[in-house]
């Protein structure tokens, strides 16, 4: 089964593993697989692995970057408990293949070395990812963008609550001629946004809304924990597991397809849009909202940097390979990095694009009055 997606790039799902087909066609959404043609090239292939197969010529234990990996001498396995995933190298030519484990967590693996191997075959296309949700508005696409937590999910949720349709989240493919697409990820609704979003807490799947619900009573019943000012190493830990389960339970993960049918779709996952506007967000202290000009040259670099922050554990398994197969240099990251700033740059001359200093949280709406009056 191959998946062809904006960039344009191709997925082969070889493996004949039921578990894994559905994790991979699961992590795709909202596009769908085919039957390929006989011989039809693909960029990535993810495969099954025989472990019995591979020969470990060395181990590398946890380090700063917690992962555990080993190597055979020409290729990196990533290790979960006692099964491996096979990683290609993304600077490598032709199909890059990762061979998965039986009962190896696809999921995580999809997340980090997945889709930023597929972002890196985009690059030879002429296309990006760029870091930022896309809504269809209006007669073209407006891109969200700026820093992780800045945002831009719930200002692409204030549009959409105001008629636009939903193309992409958290990454947006960038083709040539300056086109939209959807780049395949997840969307996180955190529980705060629903007031400022009645249609989608009108229609969100029950599961979610349970799951919301259930948060909210957690974090009130949990909350004289989490005002606790321990001194001890277990007292810190406790209020901080505490903590960090409540976040976790506060935001609910939606499909494309789930968003989409909330909202209503422009259509084919695999048609693009003309971008009419770029929206950069700023993080900034206080209850002010401000809409500036944007230094195209500064902000081409910041953006291509955000993009690089959130494949940090991509290049971070890079230098494992690099360490265990003793390549003599690894330039992927800068090579990434330049072609990324440059092409945003390109995107940001080409058209209007406003930078908008603002709280976060906050309501999305007033972001996107600020935005509207520029673009």
């Amino acid at each position: 089964m191959i998946v062809t997606m904006p960039g344009p790039v191709t997925l082969h799902i070889a493996s004949h593993d039921e578990r894994v087909r559905s994790v991979v066609l699961e992590q795709l959404d909202p596009f769908r697989g085919a039957e390929p043609p006989e011989g039809a090239p693909a960029d990535v292939v993810i495969e099954d692995l025989d472990p019995a197969a591979v020969r470990v010529s060395e181990m590398q234990r946890l380090a700063g970057d917690g992962f555990e990996t080993v190597s055979d001498g020409t290729s990196l396995y990533a290790v979960t408990g006692d099964t491996l995933c096979r990683l290609p190298d993304a600077a490598g030519d032709g199909p890059l293949r990762f061979a998965v484990g039986p009962g190896f967590p696809l999921r995580p693996m999809f997340r980090s070395m997945v889709r930023p191997t597929l972002q890196a075959r985009m690059l030879d296309r002429g296309a990006l990812a760029i870091h930022g949700a896309c809504v269809h508005h209006g007669d073209g696409a407006v891109l969200v963008t700026g820093w992780s937590e800045s945002g831009k999910t719930e200002t692409a949720l204030a549009l959409l609550e105001r008629g636009a349709t939903f193309v992409s989240d958290k990454w947006t493919v960038v083709e040539p001629g300056a086109r939209a697409g959807t780049f395949p990820v997840g969307v996180g609704i955190r529980r705060w946004m629903l007031p400022y979003a009645p249609k989608l807490a009108n229609h969100l799947p029950r599961a979610a809304r349970m799951q919301l619900t259930g948060a909210g009573v957690a974090g009130a019943v949990s909350s004289p924990v989490r005002r606790m000012q321990p001194r001890g190493r277990l007292g810190r830990l406790l209020v901080g597991t505490v903590d960090r389960a409540v976040q976790l339970a506060d935001r609910v993960a939606l499909t494309p397809t789930d968003l989409a049918t909330i909202y209503g779709s422009p259509g084919d996952p695999d048609a693009t849009w003309p971008i009419r506007g770029v929206v950069i967000l700023r993080t900034v202290p206080g209850d002010e909202v401000s809409a500036g000009t944007v230094d195209v040259s500064a902000i081409a670099r910041r953006l291509a940097w955000s993009a690089m922050v959130e494949r940090a554990e991509f290049h971070a398994y890079r230098h494992r390979a690099a360490y265990a197969l003793a390549w003599g240099e690894d330039d992927l990251a800068r090579r990434m990095f330049d072609i990324e700033s440059s092409r945003i740059g390109a995107l940001l001359a080409e058209v209007p694009s406003v930078e908008v200093a603002a709280p976060f949280p906050m309501d999305p709406g007033r972001i996107v009055d600020a935005a509207l009056t520029r673009l």
